[in-house]
């Protein structure tokens, strides 16, 4: 198995976080990756795609409903965008 590094975690850490002290549920339907940085800004990660691929993957597995979906950072926006249209 190939070692695992990054922050690429840290945005939907501060979600359940936020999520928890609010005491409002997050979507269980949805996936999320980003970096955040001690200043609240959200930053792009590597291997998206293959986070999408891979979330998706699990959804078919468990059977798709159309609700599903992935938050990403902006800035990694324009790589996945070629993606997403294949």
């Amino acid at each position: 198995m190939e070692k695992l590094n990054g922050d690429s975690a840290s945005l939907a850490i501060f979600c359940v976080l936020a999520s928890a002290l609010a005491d409002l549920p997050l979507p269980q339907h949805i996936a999320i990756t980003g970096s955040i940085d001690q200043f609240g800004l959200v930053h792009s990660v590597g291997g998206v795609n293959d986070k999408i691929e891979g979330f998706f993957t699990i959804c078919q597995r468990r059977g798709l409903t159309g609700k599903q979906g992935v938050i990403i950072p902006m800035d990694n926006n324009p790589a996945t965008e070629v993606y997403l249209m294949k």
